[in-house]
């Protein structure tokens, strides 16, 4: 199995899926050195909240880096296209910035069980914050010439829409995308304010997971 090695870019409350492509401006000349010598060596790059999240064991998605301008000592934007999902298994370089190897994790397929409103209220929550936050005409309909499977619905909702880091990192974490459709459709409740999270769900959520972690714990610790 193929071991990806990937650079790690710290930017505080953002969190890098798999099914999508994130936009990233890099100001830190440590970072920009990383991402130049990236693209150079075809090595791909993720984007986690902290680097206290940057652990064995921690999962993350990365992605292909792009440039999207002309790279200067100051500042250059790249669009990182996401390839998958990984776990950290181990350190390759901590300084001056950190490299990682890891293997892929695989999503769990929804084994037909789909429900179609489930979906269709995605769909429907999805084009309301893309007609909500981008206004040219032009450029939104680029984009959704780019959204073909639900997937990537998930995924950028997922990533643009929740505002709880926590929250999304339980997203990221999540294999079965029939579990993420019924997360995603409990926690908006209301298709015409996409980006209010119902705080219930939220705290039912963190405690699920909190739950699972803590028995992963014991399950280790026997």
């Amino acid at each position: 199995m193929v071991r990806p090695k990937f650079g790690i870019i710290s930017i505080p409350d953002v969190v890098f899926f798999p099914n999508t492509v994130l936009p990233v401006d890099v100001t830190d000349p440590i970072y920009i050195s990383m991402v130049l010598t990236s693209i150079e060596n075809g090595m791909f790059l993720s984007v986690l909240p902290s680097p206290g999240q940057i652990k064995q064991g921690q999962i993350c998605a990365i992605g292909r880096p792009i440039l999207l301008n002309d790279s200067n000592k100051d500042r250059i934007r790249i669009a990182l296209e996401g390839i998958g999902k990984v776990i950290l298994n181990t350190p390759l370089q901590n300084i001056p910035y950190p490299i990682w190897e890891g293997h892929f994790l695989e999503e769990i397929g929804d084994g037909g069980i789909l429900i179609n409103s489930g979906i269709e209220r995605l769909n429907r929550i999805f084009n309301k914050w893309i007609n909500l936050s981008i206004s040219n005409s032009l450029d939104r309909e680029n984009f959704l010439k780019q959204i073909n499977n639900i997937n990537q619905i998930v995924d950028y909702i997922s990533m643009f829409l929740i505002r709880d880091v926590e929250l999304k990192l339980i997203f990221l974490k999540t294999n079965s995308i029939f579990e993420k459709i019924n997360m995603l459709n409990l926690l908006i409740p209301n298709e015409e304010s996409p980006h209010i999270e119902d705080p219930g769900i939220i705290r039912v959520l963190k405690f699920f997971e909190t739950m699972d972690t803590h028995q992963e714990s014991l399950l280790k610790a026997s």
